[in-house]
């Protein structure tokens, strides 16, 4: 994520002047506090009005999300748009032991995601 992030800073400014991201995922996202180091990332390259919101619940993947109509959820944070990115973390095991569950959310996620 680190790469990413950085390739992504490295981009042109006008671009990245200003971000507003949205992060869906448990609690590899939640200790790690990855939001707040994506900004910190963003002020230390010289960017501005970085702005996020999240969605994330420990121990859970992205079909618990998926699932989760609540109004402080993942689907209700997304609905309003706006967003310039949008991270999906599933659950850390997922990929590897149910790849087929992890294909599925990341598609059903992109779907709702683009609209």
């Amino acid at each position: 994520m680190i790469g990413i992030t950085a390739t992504l800073l490295a981009g042109g400014r006008a671009a990245w002047a200003d971000s507003r991201e949205l992060f869906i995922g448990n609690s590899l996202t939640l200790t790690n506090n990855l939001p707040a180091l994506v900004g910190q990332m963003r002020t230390a390259a010289g960017f501005e009005d970085y702005q996020q919101n999240s969605s994330l619940v420990p121990g859970v993947g992205l079909d618990w999300h998926w699932a989760d109509t609540s109004s402080t959820g993942a689907h209700a944070l997304l609905a309003p748009g706006g967003w310039d990115g949008v991270v999906l973390q599933d659950l850390s095991i997922n990929p590897t032991d149910a790849p087929w569950s992890t294909r599925t959310y990341v598609r059903l996620w992109d779907s709702e995601i683009k609209q």
